[in-house]
């Protein structure tokens, strides 16, 4: 509720602009009333390069209060908010895959404190410099004092000409999530991708607060959704390697702030979140194609939600192997019985799921079975015997009709 009210006070005090949904980066003051659910007031973003980094500058988005996409709880700001630039090297270093905090006294590069001026409000500023010669990075460390508020911002890396590296040369990275989802729907959807240092997909336990009203939890490569406390998401499934992400639906406030954290230690995120207004699952018809073969069965796909690229890389899945894949294909099977095969079609339009999952269900028919009683195996020329068929039957029940043959 006091979350809820100061939103209303903020809006009508304030000019604002067209927004989009977005993600920012979002810190509180220690003694902010808000339900954020930052207990740290302390983060760490990760400025790393690329091997084909090209130098450029650090820019901070609403670096101060006041903006569109703040809250302030009083009649004024009354929260400083303090970014710090450090070298990587300084403050962490890489050890056996993970991130080790150095814990040691550290040299500012530059420092940048704001409150509620205005030429941060809603506008980049420039922080500093940053040379793609310091091979790790740089450290962002964001701090705030003992105000009430709640400040959002975000960063990014310009080229000397104003073009937008991040993404391509220079990586954003948090180290643990404190964030706030600007202007959403409950249909919304925000997804975000764990950054592995050791290429490995594992999946730590996670806590989240301050979430209001929005889910948020974890889905793998294939749809299937775990909660934060989860952790050991198998690696592989269906024969193929098997991520995962986060995943958060909208919220009915007009600015959710929450955070993510690891239970055992900081888990890091790539900060390029994709939003979308629409969490559906695309509809998909999977129609059987009559044959002439009892053992092969001819399937096609349909579907207006898909693109051809999309359903022509699908994948057909049987125990865990692919057998097949395409639009149309001819499937053979010398299992006679029920047979569930699985549809992955990739899924281009989120993170998450990587290939959306369907399945089918089809019966593969098999002869039927032929028992032929005799009272006795030797006659002579003109004897007449009764031949019985009485105890054959088809598996899948069926009614079955007799021709008989002697000598072929």
């Amino acid at each position: 509720m006091i979350k809820r009210l100061t939103l209303v006070l903020t809006f009508l005090l304030i000019s604002l602009p067209v927004f989009a949904q977005e993600v920012y980066l979002s810190i509180s003051g220690k003694s902010s009333s808000i339900i954020s659910g930052d207990s740290r007031h302390q983060y760490d973003i990760w400025i790393k390069p690329v091997e084909t980094a090209q130098n450029g500058k650090i820019e901070i988005f609403d670096a101060g209060l006041g903006g569109s996409v703040d809250i302030v709880t009083q009649n004024g700001a009354n929260t400083s908010t303090s970014f710090s630039l450090y070298s990587f090297d300084d403050l962490y270093s890489i050890e056996n895959g993970s991130l080790i905090s150095k814990g040691s006294t550290a040299n500012t590069i530059t420092q940048l404190t704001t409150q509620n001026e205005e030429r941060f409000k809603n506008r980049w500023v420039a922080l500093s410099d940053v040379n793609n010669a310091n091979e790790n990075g740089y450290i962002i460390r964001v701090t705030s004092d003992n105000g009430d508020d709640v400040n959002s911002f975000n960063f990014r890396v310009t080229s000397p000409e104003g073009q937008v590296l991040t993404g391509r040369n220079w990586k954003l990275i948090g180290i643990d999530l404190s964030i706030g989802l600007f202007n959403s729907q409950r249909e919304s959807l925000f997804q975000l991708k764990p950054y592995f240092l050791n290429g490995s997909s594992d999946s730590p336990r996670l806590v989240a607060s301050g979430q209001e009203d929005s889910r948020v939890r974890k889905m793998d490569s294939f749809g299937e959704v775990f909660e934060l406390s989860r952790s050991g998401i198998p690696a592989s499934k269906y024969g193929m390697q098997n991520n995962w992400g986060l995943t958060i639906t909208g919220s009915s406030e007009r600015i959710n702030t929450l955070t993510v954290y690891g239970f055992n230690s900081p888990v890091l995120w790539l900060l390029e979140p994709f939003v979308s207004d629409n969490n559906r699952k695309p509809n998909l018809a999977i129609n059987e194609i009559p044959t002439q073969q009892c053992v092969e069965k001819s399937f096609e796909l349909a579907g207006n939600d898909f693109s051809s690229t999309e359903i022509s890389n699908s994948r057909w899945i049987l125990d865990n192997q692919q057998v097949a894949s395409g639009k149309t294909p001819t499937i053979s099977s010398d299992t006679p019985g029920e047979i569930n095969y699985t549809v992955l079609v990739p899924n281009q339009r989120s993170l998450f799921p990587e290939y959306w999952t369907y399945t089918k269900a089809v019966f593969i028919n098999s002869p039927p079975v032929a028992r032929i009683s005799v009272p006795k195996r030797v006659i002579s020329p003109t004897e007449t015997i009764l031949l019985g068929g009485s105890n054959s039957y088809d598996i899948e029940g069926k009614p079955l009709t007799y021709q008989w043959f002697v000598n072929g």
